[in-house]
């Protein structure tokens, strides 16, 4: 059996999918932590109509492939439906995942490094797929698993709010 692609090799085989041409020929630009804050935020969306279901699930890594699963199938099918048939272990996985992720984008913001590159003329529809690949995918959480019991998630604030909590 076949190891399972890192999240950088499945990420440059996105890339090389979407715009039909080899990593060699792309030109990249970076993300700061704000513009990564902006392309996530959506995922809120995705998370919030399980997050009663969810959130006091404690969190366990023994679901992380299954999330990796997940993240390879939405960057296929970017779509919240894609996900409607998960455990509620593997979407626990997912939204610490991206709980945490804010958090270091947000570090990364006020300190002022990038977080990641992705392709400049990536189309619009690629870049959350891309950036869930990148930095979702297989991600090492920074910190314990928080208990997210009382985690509520943002309705109408955009993402500069999580610079000035």
């Amino acid at each position: 059996m076949e190891a399972p692609m890192n999240n950088v090799e499945l990420a440059k085989a996105y890339f090389e999918s979407v715009l039909d041409k080899p990593l060699s020929q792309m030109q990249f630009v970076q993300l700061g932590g704000m513009r990564v804050l902006e392309i996530l935020w959506p995922v809120n969306d995705i998370l919030r109509p399980r997050l009663y279901e969810i959130r006091g699930i404690p969190y366990s890594k023994h679901h992380g492939r299954k999330a990796d699963e997940a993240i390879e199938a939405f960057s296929v099918r970017p779509f919240a439906q894609t996900w409607q048939d998960l455990a509620p272990e593997v979407w626990r996985v997912l939204l610490e995942r991206h709980h945490q992720m804010l958090m270091v984008a947000a570090t990364n913001e006020v300190q002022g490094f990038p977080l990641t590159s992705i392709p400049a003329d990536l189309p619009p529809e690629a870049v959350l797929p891309a950036v869930m690949l990148l930095l979702l995918h297989s991600m090492q959480l920074p910190w314990p698993p928080g208990d997210r019991s009382e985690l509520e998630l943002p309705v109408e604030d955009g993402p500069e709010t999580m610079l000035h909590r």
